[in-house]
């Protein structure tokens, strides 16, 4: 479906101040609840590392994420992850399998051009169906993060979700506070 849209991928470096607010203008859109999140930035957390959205052959940005490479703690071990946020699909285009396209794109981007073990997100109950429809695997461990509003240390006891890119689930410790070092995305 939708043969003529197009996946692209740019180093958050490379964003134009035009890219950067239609960003802001669908994250708005699709996050209607908690838009003022994105009043005046097109991410709320981390500064993202990269970029991977859809778009349609005039440029109008329908889907997004972004996703920064950090390594975290995870009980005594040091984890590569690409630390991911602002998964979104345009209200209008929702239920067209625009989601699921962009994570095989995104799964594609962490196999072939980043250099990470795990892909990894938190998120709402609402949507922690679709991730796991998607590919991520859910284990419910608790990370420590830094409030992206107050800058305070915060525990996230929410979903968390896991997508293994360059090792398996099995490597994965499961039983551990993941600590993110930082902001979450």
């Amino acid at each position: 479906m939708f043969p003529d849209l197009r996946c692209r991928f740019m180093p958050e470096d490379d964003m134009t101040p035009t890219r950067q607010e239609a960003i802001r203008q669908l994250l708005v859109r699709a996050f209607a609840d908690t838009a003022h999140r994105f009043a005046t930035a097109s991410y709320w957390g981390a500064r993202p590392e990269y970029r991977l959205w859809i778009e349609t052959p005039d440029g109008t940005i329908v889907a997004h994420l972004d996703f920064e490479r950090r390594v975290v703690g995870v009980g005594d071990r040091d984890i590569r992850i690409a630390g991911t946020g602002e998964v979104a699909v345009h209200p209008d285009w929702q239920r067209h399998g625009l989601g699921r396209r962009l994570m095989n794109a995104f799964r594609a981007v962490l196999r072939e051009r980043t250099p990470v073990d795990f892909g990894y997100l938190n998120c709402l109950e609402d949507v922690a169906g679709f991730y796991i429809a998607v590919g991520w695997h859910r284990t419910d461990q608790p990370s420590l993060r830094l409030h992206p509003d107050t800058g305070e240390p915060t525990t996230w006891t929410g979903a968390t979700m896991i997508l293994p890119v360059r090792q398996p689930l099995e490597r994965w410790p499961r039983e551990e506070t993941v600590d993110l070092r930082g902001m979450s995305w």
